[in-house]
């Protein structure tokens, strides 16, 4: 596989594969057993800018490749499946206010998810309905001007809805999906 990286993504798959095996590797059977994983784990994550990996530079991200994401996710989820989701979760988050965010969203909830400020919350699934887009029961109604809408629903299994300082809700629009993002009241110290 080496053939294939370039230098700087194998600088980084080294360094992956150290903070699993310093940082991860030793404590994540305890962090299963309690089913929590630690604050001071996620505020090593921040610091090494693993949380803000896929995030650009100018939201105070690393502006990782799709490549060098991969090789982070291949070394942390050998060690541990549960931060791994942490990664995923906080990906999906930033990645998907990265590409449809406005310039204010982008500004508010970036540098914080970049820096590990605050966690992403991902809430799709619903107690009937699971995860099918065409069964979600969760409404939103437009409130006035601008984008503001009320939003009735509820949702089960919110990866990482604990501690999300910020949570990204899919539901409906009238007969469209859409994803809203609603703060969380979470904010870390890292």
């Amino acid at each position: 596989m080496h053939d294939f990286l370039t230098s700087p993504q194998q600088s980084r798959q080294h360094e992956f594969r150290e903070f699993a095996r310093r940082q991860v590797e030793p404590r994540a059977a305890a962090w299963d057993r309690a089913e929590q994983i630690p604050a001071d784990v996620v505020a090593q994550l921040a610091g090494a800018g693993f949380l803000g990996s896929t995030i650009p530079a100018r939201y105070d991200g690393q502006g990782w490749d799709t490549v060098t994401f991969g090789l982070l996710h291949e070394a942390i989820g050998r060690s541990s499946p549960a931060l791994n989701d942490l990664l995923t979760v906080q990906a999906m988050v930033s990645m998907t206010i990265v590409k449809w965010g406005t310039d204010a969203q982008k500004a508010r909830w970036l540098p914080p998810l970049a820096r590990g400020e605050i966690i992403g919350a991902y809430a799709l699934t619903e107690p009937g309905g699971g995860s099918a887009l065409q069964s979600l029961q969760t409404k939103f109604v437009e409130a006035g001007h601008g984008n503001r809408f009320h939003l009735t629903g509820h949702k089960t299994w919110i990866s990482f809805g604990q501690t999300a300082g910020v949570f990204l809700v899919i539901g409906n629009l009238g007969a469209a999906p859409l994803a809203c993002l609603v703060p969380g009241r979470r904010r870390l110290a890292v």
